[in-house]
């Protein structure tokens, strides 16, 4: 649809502007509008000005006025404007130009102006000190191209230092008290450029030879998507847990002071929470893994890790104790000692390079064991016996806590077995490291599910009961064993079974590793280790459970024992008759009863700290004991003697009595 324009004489409209009425005016006596007016003098090349204000009062003439007793409507008249115009001027709220701002601008000077500007005052503040409208000063700064300077002081020399210093846009933020934008807007105007996290990381031989170490293990080198490099990844799981931290606190200047991360286990029957971390992408990383990756050679689609000379030539001692951690582990298989790492995923080519290096840098003699000589993949390393006790040399100075059973003990006693309180070179960086995050309660299926029916008698009342025997994780028992259990919840426990009625919980029992090698003392005249055999930790049963069902119970659970943990040679628990317990529900399913004297050793607290036997004796002589020391200190001496406990043995591995 097309709109029709009336004609008019433009002749006596362009007589009608010039002698000084508006658009508006001119548009009412010849009966169109006024776009249609603006239009026909643009096409005749007219240029129209825009509408020149009709006062140039300010706020402090109407002040005056208004003191003097006017008002708003008298000073309107006298303006020739409306009251409206007077009001918003007076209330600066004003969105009409002000004549003065060309009337008075020339009595303005840039320096004045800019001089006011650089020291903070807004426009509204420069306008109330000079007697103008604020229109009129944010003109005037326009005009004169004068830059406000910005609100948070932020400067080119401090917002550069902070970004050398790898400070993040939002900590920056924090510091000058704005907003991130606010910032980046700052970045933009200084033609700065924040800086990539892996440009003030340097690769050193240092650094590379824990790469190469935990390359050879665990670690893996992530893929690169689009623009972003590749980075290190590492990961161990609970019980390696501060192996991790290691590693992390090794490469701290790659990892930007990143979280360690927690990840519930993949494997559902896997109980294990699995600790991860990531180093920072870096092009180094993007290099190792375009050269010596060799993508989707596995069934599964994994890549193939490839090594060459050049990536071994950064090997050190750390790297070698590193590897060995990730993949090394040693078997006294027929009385013959072997150290082994497992090299399966590596071409048998690879595995022959690492024998020669490993032959020219430390001397190690090594030979490779497989199943099959013929395929490209599934070859182990294995030193020789002539090897070990150099091998325990190179690793003694490294070996943390949580990898101290892979050491292997045949040619070199450790300092850790004489003294308790030895630590490893690594040991005390592991103290500067951070903390593991809290694991996940993890999905758990068991692997141990019987029903029986069993026999009761209570209160005199012969019932048949059916019970079911179901191994459990530990947060379904932990509660069970804090409200029933004089002892409460256990914290170092591996394994775990609940006793249900029904569907509901009546008993828990719960097994642990060996605490020390003490417990297999003397027994069946050899030696064992602390994986040897497990320690009933908990074994709680309501008391509304008939007769013989604790046995019925521990039977469950020792065959229970059997088919999940086929290493365990050996069961120990203790009783404590001092809490009414004598161990009848052992001697019930056949244990053995070993001696009435187990408990821990006596304690010593001298002034309220608490020493030790072998510290007394250094002070006052190996002769000297109990006696001597009351009679020296006196009622500063406590002596603690713990109540003697049952100790009870059930074998599992019948070859012990040959």
């Amino acid at each position: 649809m097309f709109m029709v324009t009336k004609k008019f004489d433009i002749n006596k409209a362009i007589r009608l502007y010039n002698d000084g009425n508006s658009l508006g005016s001119i548009s009412k006596q010849l009966g169109v509008t006024k776009s249609a007016i603006s239009y026909s003098f643009k096409k005749q090349g007219i240029e129209v000005s825009k509408p020149k204000p009709k006062t140039c009062i300010t706020k402090q003439k109407i002040q005056k006025l208004l003191n003097n007793g006017e008002t708003f409507a008298s000073i309107a008249r006298l303006e020739n404007v409306s009251s409206t115009i007077i009001r918003r001027i007076y209330k600066n709220k004003t969105k009409t130009r002000n004549t003065c701002s060309v009337e008075f601008s020339h009595k303005i000077s840039k320096d004045e102006l800019n001089k006011l500007v650089q020291s903070r005052l807004t426009n509204i503040q420069i306008a109330e000190k000079l007697g103008y409208n604020r229109s009129t000063i944010g003109d005037l700064i326009k005009r004169y191209e004068i830059n406000r300077p910005s609100r948070y002081n932020i400067t080119k020399e401090k917002l550069e230092n902070y970004l050398d210093k790898k400070l993040t846009i939002g900590q920056i933020a924090k510091i000058f008290g704005c907003g991130k934008s606010t910032i980046k807007k700052h970045i933009k105007e200084f033609k700065l450029r924040k800086k990539q996290l892996w440009e003030s990381v340097e690769i050193t031989n240092e650094l590379k030879a824990i790469i190469i170490g935990i390359y050879l293990g665990d670690a893996s080198i992530s893929k690169p998507i689009k623009n972003m490099k590749s980075c290190l990844e590492y990961g161990h799981a609970t019980d390696q847990g501060n192996l991790v931290r290691l590693v992390y606190q090794l490469l701290e200047p790659l990892m930007s002071k990143r979280k360690i991360n927690v990840e519930a286990p993949t494997k559902k029957i896997n109980e294990e929470t699995f600790y991860r971390i990531r180093t920072i992408f870096h092009p180094y990383f993007t290099e190792l893994r375009d050269k010596y990756y060799k993508e989707n050679f596995f069934d599964n689609g994994e890549a193939l890790k490839r090594i060459d000379l050049d990536l071994l030539n950064y090997m050190t001692d750390e790297s070698l104790a590193l590897w060995y951690f990730d993949d090394g582990y040693f078997s006294d298989f027929n009385n013959k000692l072997k150290v082994v790492f497992c090299t399966q995923r590596f071409l048998l080519e690879d595995v022959k390079l690492l024998i020669k290096f490993i032959k020219d840098k430390w001397n190690l003699d090594s030979y490779i064991k497989s199943k099959n000589k013929y395929l490209l993949t599934g070859h182990d390393i294995v030193l020789h016996e002539r090897s070990v006790s150099k091998f325990e040399e190179l690793l003694l100075p490294y070996i943390i806590k949580c990898v101290r059973y892979k050491f292997p003990f045949q040619f070199i006693i450790p300092y850790w077995e004489s003294d308790t309180k030895y630590q490893s070179n690594w040991d005390i960086i592991l103290k500067e490291a951070p903390n593991l995050p809290k694991p996940r309660i993890p999905y758990f299926i068991p692997q141990y599910d019987v029903s029986k029916s069993l026999k009761t008698i209570n209160n005199n009342i012969k019932t048949i009961t059916n019970y079911r025997v179901v191994q459990a994780s530990k947060p379904e028992i932990s509660d069970f064993l804090a409200k029933h259990h004089y002892l409460g919840r256990i914290k170092n426990s591996c394994l775990h079974f609940k006793l249900l009625e029904d569907d509901k919980l009546v008993g828990v029992s719960s097994f642990s590793k060996l605490r020390t090698v003490q417990q297999t003392k003397n027994m069946f005249n050899r030696e064992f280790t602390i994986y040897d055999g497990l320690d009933v930790s908990r074994f709680a049963c309501l008391d509304a459970c008939g007769n013989n069902t604790e046995s019925f119970f521990m039977s469950e659970c020792i065959r229970g024992i059997k088919k999940i943990s086929t290493e365990t040679k050996f069961l120990v628990t203790y009783s404590q008759p001092e809490v009414g317990h004598h161990g009848y529900v052992y001697q019930s399913t056949n244990w053995i009863y070993v001696t009435s004297r187990a408990g821990a050793t006596i304690r010593y607290i001298l002034d309220g700290n608490p020493t030790t036997r072998r510290t007394l004796k250094r002070r006052h002589g190996k002769d000297s004991g109990g006696k001597e020391w009351r009679e020296i200190y006196g009622d500063r001496l406590q002596v603690i003697k713990p109540p003697s406990k049952h100790k009870y043995l059930f074998v599992i591995d019948k070859n012990l009595y040959k």
